[in-house]
């Protein structure tokens, strides 16, 4: 039963991160950075940080209290949030993210240094991720998953 609900929860992880609703007044540029295995907590979306978000005066309301996802470091960061507390959180794409830039064969190896996706939540009922992630019209690719050991 938890492999079961461990695997439906990555697919709608997944169907989320794939999401294409467009939403005008963000940003579209991708993220430039490559990921050196630090997740950072993205910022909260709130009237005294959207400007440094970038966002529009006009539509940064609807995200409020949501996180904002820009790069992969805010991804991981996002995700242990939710990992450590009860599983609900808001979060919001900004940019395009790129987490693996290169490939991973089937037994694991790569041609520089890969970073797994253990997933959003956790195995417990009391902290499956039960928020919302919104794509924004951006993607994630590059992401490799991994069963956590233990």
């Amino acid at each position: 039963m938890k492999k079961t609900m461990r695997i439906f929860g990555i697919l709608l992880i997944a169907a989320m991160l794939m999401s294409t609703l467009a939403i005008t007044g963000f940003a579209a540029e991708p993220a430039e950075t490559s990921y050196d295995g630090t997740p950072v907590t993205p910022t909260k979306i709130s009237s005294s940080t959207y400007k440094s978000l970038g966002l529009a005066a006009d539509k940064w309301s609807q995200y409020d209290g949501y996180y904002a996802i820009r790069n992969a470091s805010e991804l991981y960061g996002f995700a242990e949030l939710v990992n450590a507390g009860d599983g609900y959180a808001k979060a919001v794409l900004l940019d395009d993210i790129v987490v693996n830039s290169g490939t991973v064969s089937a037994t694991g190896s790569s041609s520089g240094t890969t970073h797994y996706w253990y997933g959003i939540g956790g195995t417990e009922k009391e902290n499956y991720f039960r928020g919302t992630f919104d794509g924004n019209g951006h993607y994630v690719s590059g992401i490799y998953y991994k069963e956590p050991e233990g």
